[in-house]
């Protein structure tokens, strides 16, 4: 018998354009998914006008994340959108 499959938590790293619909958008792509972030970062660039996001999320597959990499890094004004394991033990 096959021990049972270990919860697995990703970051999803995004560098997107500083526009106030942003995170809404973002949010919304998460809660579809009926989960919510279990951290979530965001830093400014001033002047260069970009958002640096941070935000893990438990509870899904790694096909589910790339899914929702996927469709970040299609949203308007993002740049980039990384995805990264990272263990549950980890503290937010």
């Amino acid at each position: 018998m096959l021990p049972p499959a270990e919860p697995r938590a990703f970051a999803f790293l995004i560098e997107a354009e500083a526009d106030p619909g942003f995170l809404p958008r973002l949010l919304t792509a998460v809660a579809r998914l009926s989960l919510y972030p279990r951290r979530l970062q965001v830093d400014g660039a001033g002047e260069a006008g970009l958002l640096f996001v941070n935000m893990q999320l438990a509870g899904l597959s790694r096909q589910q994340a790339e899914t929702l990499r996927e469709r970040v890094a299609g949203m308007i004004g993002v740049h980039q959108a990384r995805l990264l394991p990272v263990p549950l033990s980890a503290q937010p």
